[in-house]
């Protein structure tokens, strides 16, 4: 046994904006405690995937390079053998619905506190869906 030790979960952030992929890495490892890598397309992502082997969480960058829609978004999950979540500014509730249907772990709007997408990572990390409160809450009360 290791003493209670808690092990670090491994999170790859996908996204071309090298300010934002800097700033949520640095925030995510020095704050939240996670071992976060980066990519800056879906090949670069899969190519890491393959050399470095699954990560725990996934975010993936709807309008990033190499997405094609929601193509991208399966390819990092077939390459992470899931836990990849769609992260966007941008996506709509019908795009999350379509990545959801198809496996994506869940949505992470780039509007959310740091605080936030670090127990949204956890929560993903852990084998969970997660999607916005208020994105469920608005379907539910149509």
């Amino acid at each position: 046994m290791d003493g209670g030790a808690v092990s670090q979960y491994r999170v790859l952030i996908v996204d071309d904006h090298a300010l934002l992929n800097e700033m949520l890495t640095a925030a995510l490892a020095g704050n939240e405690g996670f071992d976060v890598a980066s990519a800056t397309s879906v090949d670069a992502a899969v190519d890491l995937i393959r050399r470095d082997g699954r990560f725990d969480a996934v975010l993936v960058d709807f309008d990033g390079p190499g997405m094609d829609g929601l193509k991208g978004l399966a390819r990092v999950s077939e390459a992470n053998e899931g836990s990849v979540a769609l992260f966007s500014g941008v996506a709509n509730a019908a795009v999350v619905e379509r990545a959801v249907k198809m496996g994506a772990s869940g949505f992470i709007p780039k509007t959310m506190h740091i605080r936030s997408v670090g127990r949204a990572v956890r929560f993903i990390a852990d084998g969970e869906v997660y999607l916005p409160s208020d994105m469920i809450l608005k379907e539910h009360l149509k």
